[in-house]
């Protein structure tokens, strides 16, 4: 499966030939999974239930356990990530300046390479 090159609120981007640039492999993953954990429910008009909505859990009290369980909820829903072994999701709750944050690190196998090194993802919320 391929994917369009367009980081998260970017343009498409041009490939080496300057037609359209497509995405594969652990990096359409990372992509995919991305834009699934930040679109908020509702907000992709063709799927409803799409959307795990993360940025709404900005100002609110820091719970890891509802964090790790919705990111855990949606990222199954991806047919590239492996169910076996199961990803692996942390958070931590920090200070960014005078801000609180909560970065989240996922740990994961792809469905081709469910047996291969895990592959990680780590972002802030």
């Amino acid at each position: 499966m391929m994917a369009l090159a367009a980081g998260w609120g970017m343009d498409l981007q041009t490939g080496p030939t300057g037609d359209i640039a497509v995405l594969t492999g652990r990096t359409e993953i990372q992509y995919r999974m991305i834009r699934r954990l930040l679109t908020n429910p509702g907000d992709y008009i063709w799927h409803a239930e799409y959307g795990a909505g993360l940025g709404g859990y900005v100002g609110r009290p820091f719970s890891s356990q509802l964090i790790e369980s919705t990111i855990l909820y949606h990222i199954q829903h991806e047919t590239l990530i492996a169910s076996a072994p199961p990803p692996k999701i942390t958070t931590d709750n920090g200070l960014d300046a005078s801000f609180s944050t909560a970065s989240v690190t996922i740990q994961y196998h792809t469905r081709d390479m469910p047996d291969g090194n895990a592959a990680v993802i780590g972002f802030n919320i």
